[in-house]
């Protein structure tokens, strides 16, 4: 037997076997479906024996076990990330400030301030890129509570989490910045708010890596505008364009508000479809 000829079977192999575990893989899954649907069936049962306490398989524990539980889904990249990201802040805040070129000391904090922020949302894409694909919704399915309820605790509780993050950042750094508290607060989160609504929009439609790999787009997109926006020509720091910024928060956190209602009931359908 030649050489072309080996390499030919192997490919050969080597395509047949990548069937039989694409075969496999959906076989077990659909076996995984069948079993949930027919442990629901009896959970059905068994709820309209009892008076009615479980509705449609989900939720048989209580809340707080519920949102226990699906904190402890979070990997702990997370929380790595998180650490990472808050030494950067302290330590940007403390002695990277004054090094800008392009801005005065006053205009470098705010830029640094609204670049950092939706880092955080960053480490919210790369989670639901891990969590939120059609693999891992179809694994939801065979879970005790309801795939919308899923998702959005898990994304709630991340950006919960980031959020006190950077309050406590702010708070700690209070004594560098030069523009007051409140103003600080608006620069900071106005960025962040605006990402996460972003983010809430491309989870509607995509998914894995390529949500990933939209969200990484979005901040490089910011981050332009917010280093075009400390120009001279620009100057979108100067107090003048403060009102703006509280607008666009203002505007961005509507958004994300209604975005999130939109991805439920998406995610509803998705639930409805599988039953």
């Amino acid at each position: 037997m030649g050489q072309r000829e080996i390499e030919k079977r192997l490919k050969q192999y080597g395509a047949l076997s990548k069937k039989l575990v694409s075969r496999e893989k959906e076989s077990r899954m659909k076996t995984l479906l069948e079993m949930e649907s027919c442990r629901k069936g009896s959970h059905r049962q068994g709820g309209h024996r009892q008076g009615g306490h479980r509705q449609g398989g989900h939720r048989q524990g209580g809340l707080g076990s519920f949102i226990w539980e699906q904190v402890g889904y979070l990997e702990r990249y997370c929380l790595l990330w998180q650490a990472l990201w808050l030494a950067v802040f302290l330590l940007v805040m403390k002695y990277g400030i004054g090094q800008y070129d392009w801005a005065g000391q006053a205009e470098g904090v705010l830029a640094a301030l609204s670049l950092l922020t939706p880092i955080l949302v960053l480490i919210t894409a790369r989670a639901a890129a891990k969590v939120y694909q059609k693999t891992m919704l179809e694994i939801e399915y065979t879970t005790k509570y309801s795939l919308q309820s899923v998702v959005m605790l898990r994304m709630l509780t991340l950006c919960l989490i980031h959020s006190l993050i950077l309050a406590a950042g702010i708070l700690f750094q209070r004594v560098q910045f030069q523009a007051e508290l409140g103003k600080v607060f608006v620069y900071g989160f106005t960025p962040m708010i605006i990402m996460t609504g972003i983010l809430l929009l491309m989870m509607q439609y995509w998914s894995g890596e390529l949500l990933y790999g939209g969200a990484t787009g979005g901040y490089v997109l910011m981050a332009a505008l917010i280093f075009l926006g400390c120009t001279k020509q620009f100057g979108w720091y100067r107090p003048v364009w403060f009102k703006t910024w509280c607008l666009a928060g203002a505007a961005g956190m509507v958004f994300g508000i209604w975005q999130f209602h939109l991805l439920y009931k998406k995610l509803e359908g998705y639930e409805k479809a599988a039953q």
